[in-house]
């Protein structure tokens, strides 16, 4: 038994100083650069498609710009990677879904693409803003990150403000009570034309109205108001025009004009815009003026490494802070922004922390529905604002 061991110990022996070589070797070679290049070998390596899909439009500079700015930062740190960006209308878009074309990263405007299922899932970002964190999600995961937001904004003519006596709201903004009162007292006749008190914007895939359904309006304590006010009407009785858009606002048929606030900033590359006497107000906490981005579905790991990398740089601080350029506000906490700038300073803080942002996922499959039930919350029905609540953010079993 002895020798047996004493035998299997010898073949051991010589069976190592046979082998050992080939693993001392592999070792030496296994250093920094082989590792380096075994994990470049790892990495994708061509080009990703980006469709830009656009609805409502930037204050500033445009979303193109900023995306082929990150695009050449995101291809410094990705030598083997190049994003071709693709800008579409959303009816560019549908044609090229229709015809079955598919790119490998969208960024696309809440509630445009419905489908998770078209997604690949994605970590969760911790770092948005609490009013943001789930908009993107569907069944507690995560398929695209929200990474620039708009607000809405209440465009003021003024002159017709002054002509029918209605006090123009304060810096501070517009309480209910003055908004009553124009909304009551802003439709009249002046040389056979009509004035309406409130046109909405027509902007594709944007529902104003749930802006109206959810206002954030100022203090009052404006005892100068006078006169009964109708207080308990329902903002669906009053005359607002669904159709007319900046233009009949531009054109001095509609006293206020509710919009994206980028759609305020464009007013003023219009002639006509300087002959009237205008001004801004914070209005509403609803906001569904947030641009996504989203990694279609693919079974390639390199190539989903490659655009998860891209979707988490809009994600961090440098892109963030770019948004202002855009006059876009960040859905992460920044500091530093918007100096200066009182009104969009507050609504970042206001709409991050407390703001009525869509779900992605229910705003594209109720569509049909919201308008219609916020049409019946408007004019009164409580219940419908719940449905509409429930269409929007989230059903309530």
């Amino acid at each position: 038994m002895k020798k047996a061991f004493t035998l299997f110990l010898c073949f051991a022996c010589l069976a190592f100083l046979v082998l050992s070589p080939a693993f001392i070797v592999g070792g030496v070679h296994k250093n920094t650069y082989t590792i380096r290049e075994q994990k470049q070998r790892e990495q994708y390596r061509g080009s990703l498609t980006l469709w830009h899909i656009v609805s409502f439009k930037t204050g500033g500079t445009s979303g193109v710009s900023f995306l082929r700015s990150q695009i050449r930062s995101f291809e410094k740190q990705h030598p083997y990677v190049f994003i071709d960006l693709v800008p579409l209308t959303p009816e560019e878009a549908e044609k090229k879904l229709a015809a079955g074309e598919r790119p490998d990263l969208c960024s696309f405007p809440l509630g445009f693409m419905g489908n998770a299922a078209d997604f690949s899932r994605l970590p969760a970002a911790e770092s948005l803003l609490p009013a943001y964190a789930d908009c993107g999600s569907q069944d507690n995961d995560c398929y695209a990150y929200p990474y620039m937001a708009d607000f809405y904004t209440l465009a003021c003519n003024q002159d017709l403000f002054a002509a029918q006596d209605v006090p123009t709201p304060l810096d501070s903004g517009i309480s209910y009570e003055n908004f009553i009162a124009a909304l009551s007292r802003l439709s009249f006749t002046v040389d056979d034309q009509q004035i309406l008190p409130l046109s909405l914007t027509v902007t594709s895939g944007l529902h104003p109205k749930a802006a109206l359904l959810w206002l954030k309006t100022a203090a009052s304590g404006e005892d100068w108001l006078e006169g009964d006010l109708p207080l308990d009407t329902p903002l669906g009785a009053f005359p607002i025009a669904e159709d007319g858009g900046r233009e009949m606002f531009l054109s001095g048929k509609s006293a206020m004009h509710l919009c994206p606030a980028a759609e305020y900033e464009q007013l003023f590359s219009d002639q006509r815009a300087n002959s009237l006497s205008l001004s801004n107000y914070s209005i509403s906490s609803y906001s569904d003026m947030v641009q996504m981005i989203g990694l279609m579905a693919t079974e390639d790991s390199a190539k989903y490494t490659a655009g998860l990398d891209f979707a988490q740089q809009l994600l961090s601080e440098k892109a963030q802070k770019a948004v202002e350029g855009m006059k876009m506000l960040p859905v992460t906490s920044q500091e530093g922004v918007y100096e200066g700038q009182t009104l969009y300073l507050e609504e970042y803080a206001a709409l991050g922390a407390d703001g009525n942002i869509p779900n992605n996922f229910l705003l594209a499959a109720n569509q049909k529905e919201v308008d219609a039930a916020l049409d019946t919350a408007l004019a009164g029905d409580k219940n419908f604002k719940e449905k509409s609540r429930n269409l929007l953010f989230g059903r309530v079993e």
